[in-house]
């Protein structure tokens, strides 16, 4: 067939052809008598112009330079130098949909009626042989369900199989591949590269057949002095389950077959059905129709946008919601098959703290929205490892600061395994993002005053359930599990169950205040069955999860735990313990970065000066004006900062203010109202400042209060890097932030100096100046869902709200700036290496290459002390000067300060706010989540 190729202009009427069109280019270029010897001998294939010339005229992405960089520098013993490469890329003309026929190539605004757009992400194409999907979001399955589409038999997984701005797989294949072999009892088939296969099947062992013997810890789950003879075979269990519906032993190539790209992109279906990969596009061909055409990078939808089950009242302001001492808020209540109904998670609260367990998707951004701020819920239990129960946990690790994990170690192991390969991230790197509990069979784990105990159910991965003691009340949750008195007998006959196992299955403890066990789809699950029978009174504290409300008999007396906040179930706990109070002032103040010096012996008169003030709804905490004696932490509730009649930002639990009145007798800048009942903590100044007196953490107030006079909340609200950070995040900043001004024509950091600061630009603006490479690492690329530079565009690097910058080859001149205006810029000079290229940096925007302060390429966080050396002070911008060319380590600690490779020019006075690397590798300890969003957004 005519074909499109990608080929780059000559100085010479003629076309060099790229390796990427393979053999097929080099068959059509043979035939028409072609081949010619260039640069040395080295060979590359030429036609003539008229021939061959497709496409339109914009200039490939950076990315893409790269890519066609490597290809033309040679595959298959065919090869170009490097100079000649960087003769051919500043003319290059393409259509980079290479190998596709002329006639298929869509326009880029049409899509034909055989594409659907899922609500939840990815695309639906119907093709002959059934549904095909590119990019599997979480619960996507249930979009072709409502949209009464077959559940696809085929799946392309994208290059980018983890969303990490988002926290989300884009390669959830688990509950296709089970429902089409549970179900339907077919086969599915993964469209992917052939490096992605092994991944792919290191997945699937966690979530089919579970951890292989030696990676269950039989020691560290369970208490030193627990019993041999009740610890379970979990191994021997999980092969009970691992059968097809035939009895055969399950194999993983008997519910999944893959296909390969092959080395010109293509992923043959079958005889005429075909996935094409390019540069820019996912196509799916059909003999000689194109049906689909895709971006690589999958954009997932936001998510407010996302379908999700609830059964409270639209409208109703949870603001004020007030956590139980004893109870549970459900974010989801049925399973991963029901198209109507959230997969099963919840939020279980402790003396008004709550450990959130088995996230959906999207749950955290939706418990924010409902006014439920992050730090009320800073612990996650993980039952198992299954994609509708671990889906959401990642977004909850990525929400504010370090979140703790609570599982057992054998668990936890296989979550860490399964999202390695899931995201492409080392295993090291992962554990740097959270706090690991283990929970231990046997060993109480002490809550916030509460005792939580664990045991294994049976499932078939290795799955926990759990009951939470407080005040005298409990409650239990059963995780799934085959809780049916006739299989767990017919297991134990077999020899897959041991006496005493058998006997903690089948007495299950029906005697707590609130039950939530789960009812999922058999033969893996509790039947319907098991409830039948049991007392009213138990019926009466029974609430089923795991199960489609449409399943459960409505004649039995059960019935399913509603969704919401306004259905949180409460446990009435008449007499809470005498500390809980004191621990939940512990357990705030704790996460107060402000106190984080606060000795041990600094903490029974921290409970003694902190006084708990009551407030309602439009009360205020202070006004305006008025002279300031204490500073206040929010304890509980909501409190707005007003100036002048209008709201300038919102504080929630955890946040602190007033601290200026601790310095001075200053008047009040603003008032605080409160937005809910609010519960906030008052410190008198003498005797906070007695306390704080010699430490550090009176410099960091100080810091503070400066930063707050300043105009640095309004940058990080419009910097498109800060703006989503919550309150408390901005705080935090705050404190490393120093403020200073740079004129024009001076350098902020020349090449070879220390790098030791990042940067906010206030106003004005500069430029970077540098290799291509080099000043890319410092160009912020468009989050997920944000705003990138358009085809046409002389934009390879894409920015988010604003058009950050332009990396431009010499002969441009042209600069578009984010207000729209265009700054004209001389480039001069440029040699063949790619040198002098230059990206603006304008107001709010941030310079600072994230990947150069963390060890491990980019994998890890730097864990060595680094020189605290400024580089130039507050009011200067006369950057400090390296003693050599090499820049030495002065504290013996064997790590070098890494130097500039970039020079940053002020092309106006310029105005911005530097942080310190050693303080923002810190704070990213401390907001982990923040980190990877850097790194890959």
């Amino acid at each position: 067939p005519t074909v499109a190729i990608e080929c780059v202009g000559l100085e010479r009427d003629d076309l060099a052809v790229s390796a990427s069109a393979g053999s097929l280019c080099s068959a059509a270029l043979e035939r028409a008598g072609r081949s010619v010897s260039v640069d040395d001998g080295e060979r590359i294939q030429h036609a003539p112009r008229a021939s061959l010339r497709v496409g339109g005229t914009d200039s490939p992405s950076l990315a893409e330079q790269e890519i066609i960089r490597r290809r033309l520098r040679g595959t298959g013993g065919r090869r170009m130098s490097n100079a000649l490469v960087n003769e051919v890329l500043p003319r290059y003309k393409t259509s980079v949909d290479a190998m596709i026929p002329l006639n298929l190539v869509l326009p880029p605004d049409q899509q034909p009626d055989e594409i659907v757009t899922l609500p939840r992400g990815g695309f639906l194409v119907k093709t002959r042989v059934g549904n095909i999907q590119f990019g599997i979001p979480p619960e996507s399955i249930k979009d072709s369900m409502n949209l009464q589409l077959t559940v696809p038999r085929y799946l392309i997984i994208p290059e980018k199989r983890f969303d990490t701005y988002r926290g989300m797989s884009l390669a959830e294949f688990e509950f296709p591949i089970y429902f089409n072999f549970f179900v339907l009892k077919g086969r599915i088939t993964l469209v992917c590269h052939r490096h992605t296969e092994a991944l792919v099947r290191n997945v699937l062992q966690e979530t089919l057949f579970g951890p292989v013997e030696e990676d269950i810890c039989y020691e560290e789950d369970y208490a030193e002095n627990y019993p041999a003879a009740r610890k379970p075979d979990i191994r021997r269990e999980l092969t009970f389950f691992a059968k097809t519906p035939d009895g055969e032993d399950m194999t993983l190539d008997k519910v999944v077959q893959f296909v390969h790209f092959n080395n010109h992109g293509v992923a043959q279906i079958d005889d005429h059905l075909r996935v094409q990969r390019t540069l820019r596009h996912y196509y799916i061909i059909d003999g000689a129709r194109a049906l689909a055409r895709f971006d690589p990078n999958l954009t997932l939808p936001p998510p407010e946008t996302i379908p999700f089950h609830t059964d409270d009242v639209p409208g109703v302001d949870m603001r004020g919601f007030d956590p139980p001492l004893l109870g549970v808020t459900m974010l989801g209540n049925s399973h991963g098959f029901d198209p109507c109904g959230g997969t099963t998670g919840m939020v279980v609260w402790v003396n008004k703290r709550g450990l959130m367990v088995d996230p959906p998707p999207n749950s955290s951004a939706l418990l924010q929205k409902s006014g439920i701020p992050a730090s009320l819920i800073d612990s996650v239990i993980l039952t198992h490892c299954h994609a509708d129960h671990d889906a959401g946990t990642f977004q909850k690790i990525l929400e504010e600061s370090k979140v703790e994990v609570i599982t057992t170690t054998t668990i936890m192991n296989s979550f860490l395994r399964k999202y390695s390969s899931l995201a492409g991230l080392r295993v090291d790197f992962l554990k740097r993002l959270f706090r690991f509990t283990p929970a231990k069979i046997g060993q109480p784990l002490r809550f916030m005053g509460g005792n939580l105990y664990f045991s294994y159910t049976l499932h078939t991965i290795p799955c926990v359930r759990f009951c939470v003691h407080f005040g005298g009340k409990s409650l239990v949750i059963s995780g799934d599990t085959l809780n049916a008195p006739d299989r767990i007998d017919d297991m134990w006959r077999k020899g897959f169950l041991t006496d005493a196992r058998r006997e903690e299955l089948r007495n299950f403890d029906w005697d707590h205040d609130i039950i939530l066990h789960e009812a999922g789809v058999p033969p893996i699950h509790t039947p319907m069955t098991t409830f039948f029978d049991l007392p009213d009174d138990v019926k009466q504290r029974l609430h089923l999860v795991h199960v489609a409300e449409r399943d459960v008999p409505p004649d039995r007396g059960l019935k399913v735990a509603k969704v919401g906040l306004q259905h949180t179930l409460r446990a009435d706990v008449p007499t809470p313990p005498d500390s809980a109070f004191a621990l939940r002032v512990l357990h705030l103040l704790g996460k107060t970065d402000l106190l984080e010096h606060t000795q041990m012996r600094d903490v029974s008169f921290l409970l003694q000066i902190a006084e708990a003030i009551h407030l309602n709804e439009g009360e205020a905490v202070f006004e305006e004006g008025d002279t300031g004696r204490s500073f206040f932490i929010i304890c509980e509730g909501v409190a707005n900062c007003v100036i002048n009649g209008s709201v300038l930002k919102t504080f929630t639990v955890g946040d602190y203010f007033g601290e200026s009145a601790l310095l001075s007798n200053t008047p009040r800048t603003a008032s605080i109202v409160a937005a809910t009942r609010l519960t906030v903590l008052q410190f008198q100044r003498p005797d906070f400042m007695n306390l704080i007196q010699g430490t550090p953490t009176l410099d960091r107030l100080e810091h503070v209060a400066e930063m707050r006079r300043e105009n640095s909340w309004s940058v990080l609200s419009a910097s498109p890097v800060f703006k989503h950070v919550t309150t408390n995040q901005k705080t935090m900043l705050q404190a490393i932030m120093q403020h200073m001004s740079v004129p024009v024509g001076d350098y902020l950091w020349q090449e070879g100096d220390e790098y030791t600061h990042v940067f906010i630009i206030e106003s004005g603006s500069v430029e970077l100046h540098g290799d291509r490479t080099e000043v890319d690492r410092w160009v912020r690329k468009a989050a997920p869902g944000e705003r990138e530079a358009g085809d046409g565009e002389h934009a390879i690097v894409p920015s988010s709200s604003s058009f950050v910058g332009s990396v431009f080859n010499a002969g441009s001149s042209a600069v578009e700036l984010h207000d729209g205006t265009v700054r004209r810029v001389s480039v001069e000079d440029q040699d063949a290496e790619g040198t002098n290229y230059i990206a603006p940096f304008v107001e709010n925007d941030f310079l600072g290459d994230v990947r150069k302060l963390v060890s491990g390429e980019g994998s890890g966080m730097a864990t060595t002390r680094r020189n605290k050396k400024s580089t130039n002070s507050a009011g200067s911008a006369e950057p400090a000067a390296a003693d050599d060319d090499e820049v030495q380590d002065d504290d013996g600690d064997g790590e070098m300060l890494m130097p500039h490779a970039t020079a940053c020019l002020a092309v106006e006075d310029l105005t911005c706010y530097r942080i310190n690397n050693d303080d923002f590798l810190e704070f990213f300890d401390r907001n982990p989540g923040m980190l990877l969003k850097m790194l890959n957004g």
